[in-house]
């Protein structure tokens, strides 16, 4: 029922009818739906815009093709650029060159100016450069060096996200929500994985927009028309909406308990640099990055050259896991929530959800190697792993907030900017180990490490 209410400062009558702060946790997890859509899409999407004889040498015998399977997409079509593998492994790390660089001034700045226009103005910038990555890519024909920088760029622009995420959560959420608050944040991210990975598939092996254009063009529109919602719709803290209800508002303050979440504290760097919690945030963080963002990157190049499935179809196996990932990180943190509630300890709920999720995850990437060509068994492994991973959400990336909530925003930057350099580092790795052939040995290296 739509209640009516006054405004808690100046008495403007308004209509509620969700509170302020789910409508934020909407809006946030869109942002992160687009923020990873725009991470991932590229990996299925490179198939299609580069010449197939271009990649690397293949073994076809090790895992034979199915009657219904020829590889790249169902039509036959090649490519128009003749990107080297290497150069292939240069544009899909591009981003996260310039993503870990704006990570610690982006959580700088969400503290001091303001987190709410830092996120929208960095979505902005994401999709007008996603509207001009065809138009790069054909600029510069066999050079990527034109694409490389609209990459580039988008890296840059959301290295400010999750800085600016933790902020605003830190001054939304009540403690006892926040778990589910960062999971159902972060659901939005898989399942923008979920959404453009078959999406891009399917539109690569349309002639709709030009084929694999048509995905480019889809996000930067999407991520401009989310610009205008969120500027709208949400505002920097409680304390500043002008139509929150005095029932919510008062929920938040007293969940938040002796909180006070400032922008005009000074920095505490030396407290930060020193402290051995912060450094094993950044040792979970890089762990947890370099298995997720490995798969994110490469899974489907794997499904293309090893497995031999067509584009289609690798678009849509590859959103699997993030079905997955998506479900365990809404029950994990629900639990984690209800846990709290009833006086368990936080950290030792931190740590249970991290064991999970990093164990778990490493067992099902050995048994990914162990399946070898058997494609069921594969996905089935994938798709499990990925999906305990979920339990992260819960474990050291709630854990931000609950350190410092009114430095949130900096710790995420601090320690994103080192945990993301596997973004680059993973992909350039894997090109060197599997150079003279994308085989099962090679690939089994690979995930190895991700193990």
């Amino acid at each position: 029922m739509v209640a009516v209410v006054h405004n808690r400062s100046n008495g403007k009558l308004c209509f509620v009818f969700i509170p302020s702060r789910y409508i934020f946790l909407l809006l946030m997890s869109l942002g992160l739906f687009l923020v990873y859509a725009f991470k991932g899409f590229l990996g299925v999407a490179i198939v299609a815009m580069v010449k197939h004889q271009n990649t690397s040498k293949l073994i076809d015998s090790e895992c034979p093709a199915d009657d219904s399977e020829n590889g790249y997409n169902n039509n036959g079509k090649s490519g128009e650029f003749e990107w080297t593998d290497s150069q292939q492994t240069l544009v899909l790390g591009a981003f996260f060159y310039g993503y870990v660089v704006t990570q610690i001034p982006a959580g700088i700045a969400a503290e001091k100016i303001g987190a709410k226009w830092m996120f929208a103005l960095s979505l902005l910038i994401t999709g007008i450069l996603s509207l001009l990555g065809p138009v790069a890519a054909r600029l510069g024909q066999n050079s990527i060096i034109p694409f490389f920088l609209t990459r580039l760029g988008q890296g840059l622009a959301q290295g400010m996200i999750l800085p600016c995420m933790n902020t605003m959560i830190a001054k939304w959420m009540p403690k006892t929500e926040r778990s589910r608050a960062i999971s159902i944040t972060f659901a939005g991210s898989a399942m923008g994985s979920v959404v453009s990975l078959p999406l891009t598939g399917y539109l690569c092996d349309e002639s709709f927009l030009g084929g694999w254009p048509a995905i480019f063009y889809l996000l930067g529109i999407a991520a401009c028309v989310w610009v205008v919602f969120w500027i709208l719709f949400v505002f920097e803290s409680p304390d500043t909406h002008p139509y929150i209800s005095q029932i919510e508002y008062n929920l938040i303050k007293k969940g938040q308990g002796d909180e006070i979440i400032t922008s005009k504290r000074q920095i505490p760097w030396k407290s930060i640099l020193t402290s051995y919690h912060v450094y094993a945030s950044i040792v979970a963080h890089f762990g947890f990055n370099w298995g997720y963002l490995t798969l994110l990157t490469l899974l489907p190049t794997y499904f293309t050259n090893i497995l031999h499935m067509n584009i289609k179809t690798n678009g849509l196996i590859s959103s699997l896991p993030y079905i997955a990932n998506t479900i365990v990180s809404c029950l994990a943190s629900y639990i984690t929530d209800k846990l709290r509630e009833r006086g368990v300890n936080i950290t030792l709920l931190r740590k249970i959800n991290n064991s999970i999720a990093f164990f778990g995850t490493g067992i099902f990437l050995i048994a990914v190697i162990l399946s070898k060509c058997n494609k069921t068994w594969s996905i089935v492994f994938f798709v499990i792993g990925l999906g305990l991973n979920g339990c992260s959400y819960s474990g050291f990336l709630a854990n931000y907030v609950d350190m410092a909530p009114d430095f949130a925003g900096i710790l995420m930057g601090f320690c994103n900017a080192f945990g993301n350099i596997p973004g680059f580092a993973a992909p350039q790795t894997a090109s060197l180990i599997y150079k003279n052939g994308q085989t099962l040995e090679t690939w089994s290296y690979s995930y190895n490490l991700g193990v």
